[in-house]
């Protein structure tokens, strides 16, 4: 039974991983298809306010950070399903990341439904993907941890 318990973890970890990277793709094709791509490199295709220009560049900037930060989670998935090297804090890192899909998912699908309340599927895809990769990451996690062999104090 062991054996099946790793399997599972490490499975889990790799879909968890290629997810992450997946999602930091598409934000990264998206990027380059939005309004605000297309002022911060030609301001003059669209007629925008110094002030919105500005934010265009912040909104930017917080997007391609986005993009690194989920393509460094997606390698610590891989790292902990044993596809590449293992990374430093390993363990506590895929519970952070587990926590942050969690939260991202929940808070993004209640804060539209209550504020917004519009565009209702598109809502339900983003925040059902966080939450369904938070999952992947927290089992896979709890089988790992779970699964590690124990230390014996004699």
């Amino acid at each position: 039974m062991q054996t099946l318990w790793q399997n599972n973890n490490t499975n889990l970890h790799c879909i968890g991983g290629f997810l992450s990277m997946f999602i930091a793709f598409i934000h990264l094709v998206l990027l380059f298809w939005s309004t605000e791509f297309q002022s911060f490199v030609e301001p003059s295709i669209v007629n925008i306010s110094e002030s919105q220009f500005s934010s265009a560049i912040l909104a930017f900037g917080m997007n391609i950070t986005l993009v690194l930060v989920l393509f460094i989670f997606g390698l610590y998935g891989l790292s902990a399903g044993q596809k590449i090297r293992s990374l430093p804090f390993l363990k506590k890192i895929i519970f952070f990341i587990a926590g942050f899909y969690l939260l991202r998912g929940f808070t993004y699908l209640l804060f539209d439904l209550v504020y917004i309340n519009n565009k209702v599927p598109f809502i339900l895809i983003y925040s059902g993907t966080s939450i369904l990769t938070g999952v992947i990451y927290l089992l896979g996690g709890l089988w790992k941890v779970e699964s590690a062999p124990q230390a014996t104090h004699s």
